[in-house]
């Protein structure tokens, strides 16, 4: 969608359907995700190009880099998760020591702030899908856009805040040689207990 072009509603909406219409968030798909971004990016411009047709080229990429930065920073924070969740799992087989029990909270509390923000994300995302398939006046639908581009800054420090916690944390657990948890039952690690239907040789009863 060329920025010089007045917004077609009809081909955005086709867009829009096309990239939400499986019912998934659009961080549970790369090519979904990166389409999205496409998407709101020629959007906005185009909007902003109406808006005001003095804007300088200059003035179109400044307004483009908190977008930008919106989008490395959540693929960031989404791309960090399988290795924070493979930790979790690794201290919890280690909690019986101290420092693994000491630590496991803060773990897990980063991971739910990083969880929380990306689900925050997609509804955001969805409600901007339902606001679009509203029939609304030019002037709302372009405000709809602007207001989900001008939420960049929120994401932009959030996903920082929270990318420096779950990379701080991670360095904590590989210097506490936390990650090096067994993959599979290790006796030697954690022993098997006995029971009492271990010990005894013969049980006697009704049969």
């Amino acid at each position: 969608m060329a920025s010089n072009q007045p917004i077609n509603k009809s081909s955005v909406m086709a867009m829009a359907w096309g990239l939400f219409n499986d019912g998934a968030g659009v961080l549970s798909n790369l090519n979904a995700y990166h389409e999205f971004f496409s998407w709101t990016a020629s959007v906005v411009t185009g909007i902003r190009y109406q808006q005001s047709t003095s804007e300088s080229p200059d003035r179109d990429k400044t307004a483009a880099q908190p977008h930008d930065k919106m989008k490395v920073g959540l693929w960031k924070l989404k791309t960090t998760m399988p290795k924070m969740h493979d930790l979790i799992d690794q201290v919890e087989f280690l909690s019986h020591k101290k420092k693994a029990a000491d630590l496991l909270p803060d773990i897990k509390d980063a991971v739910f702030d990083a969880e929380d923000l990306l689900d925050e994300f997609d509804y955001d995302v969805l409600k901007l899908k339902v606001e679009c398939s509203k029939s609304l006046e030019p002037d709302r639908y372009n405000d709809t856009f602007l207001q989900f581009f001008d939420r960049s800054s929120y994401y932009i420090t959030q996903v920082d805040m929270i990318q420096e916690k779950l990379d701080h944390i991670y360095k904590q657990a590989i210097d506490m040689h936390l990650h090096l948890a067994p993959r599979k039952f290790d006796r030697s690690v954690r022993p098997e207990t006995s029971t009492y239907f271990n010990c005894v040789e013969k049980m006697v009863g009704r049969e």
